[in-house]
């Protein structure tokens, strides 16, 4: 099993992480360029 293969299983076993995959990778450099609609 690869290490993409390993990342693979680890979002579809957090759903979480799977409906916003990018912003739990990397911080958010420039908040206004990223459109968050559900953020109040």
């Amino acid at each position: 099993m690869s290490l993409a293969d390993e990342l693979l299983a680890d979002l579809e076993e957090d759903e979480d992480v799977e409906m916003y995959p990018e912003e739990a990778e990397q911080p958010l450099l420039e908040p206004t360029a990223i459109p968050q609609p559900m953020e109040e």
